[in-house]
């Protein structure tokens, strides 16, 4: 599929199956697409991959501004046109679309001195799979690892929204004790384990969820540095490689990233069907 048109939305050719959608065109704003993000479309247990949209558009997106319109419901009057049917066809599919992507998206927090292999193994081992990660900071700028590794926020911690993404990555470093202080990092952190997302925490990434008040009775591991935090709130240390208890997932030291990342994705590949309507 290739561009065409104006300078900020473009149209581009959908082809679509399904429900015999045929080939039309949809304005797509441009600067919030980047050229790996249109896939061929494959099959996995939901029968979409991550990576494709729904209905076989071979075309997704990274989260908007703000999300599709959702499309009208199925009581209003019907659409006098054709070209209304096709428009909200293709409304309704731009809408399953965005959920698909965010709940196969995770949200990673960052600040500066951050544990830069705690960060970037899982992120890229994620997006290998086809998951996309987006970096929440206190600011919109780029943020330096303990190691001088910088990463660039994609969007500030007071605009993130747990049910916009299916999980939370915690990375180490000093940068957790400075975020648990953050009432909306420890209301996320509260948010996605209530909803039985992933929250995977990593080293002394445990201060947020110890903070969080989420690990009482829960089986979980990290930097032998927080040990007793972990125990003082109420965890069953583990001294393992990886622990995993429901939708917790947590390694000790960047040692262990091998087995913690993979731990993350076979998470999503099992919680990969999502429910559209």
């Amino acid at each position: 599929m290739e561009p065409s048109g104006g300078e900020r939305f473009k149209s581009v050719a959908v082809e679509g199956t399904g429900e015999a959608l045929g080939t039309m065109t949809a304005n797509i704003d441009w600067n919030l697409v980047r050229p790996e993000m249109f896939e061929e479309p494959h099959e996995s247990r939901s029968g979409l991959h991550p990576r494709s949209s729904p209905a076989a558009l071979n075309l997704s997106v990274r989260k908007p501004a703000t999300p599709p319109a959702r499309p009208e419901s199925p009581g209003r009057s019907s659409p006098s046109s054709a070209a209304e049917r096709a428009a909200e066809r293709v409304a309704a599919v731009a809408w399953n679309s965005y959920k698909v992507i965010m709940q196969t998206t995770l949200l990673a927090f960052l600040d500066d001195i951050y544990e830069d292999l705690e960060l970037w193994y899982p992120k890229l081992r994620l997006e290998e799979a086809g998951y996309l990660t987006r970096l929440a900071a206190p600011a919109l700028r780029t943020f330096t690892g303990k190691h001088g590794y910088p990463a660039q926020a994609d969007l500030v911690i007071s605009d993130a929204q747990s049910a916009d993404y299916g999980g939370l990555l915690i990375p180490g470093g000093f940068m957790p004790d400075k975020l648990r202080r953050d009432p909306k990092v420890l209301a996320l952190t509260r948010e996605f384990f209530a909803a039985g997302k992933l929250v995977a925490f990593i080293c002394h990434g445990g201060w947020i969820p110890i903070s969080a008040g989420i690990l009482r009775g829960k089986r979980a591991t990290g930097s032998l540095g927080i040990k007793d935090d972990l125990e003082n709130a109420g965890a069953i240390w583990l001294d393992e490689p990886v622990v995993l208890d429901g939708n917790l997932i947590s390694s000790r030291t960047p040692r262990d990233l091998a087995p913690f990342a993979k731990a993350m994705v076979q998470f999503f590949e099992q919680r990969s069907t999502v429910s559209l309507g």
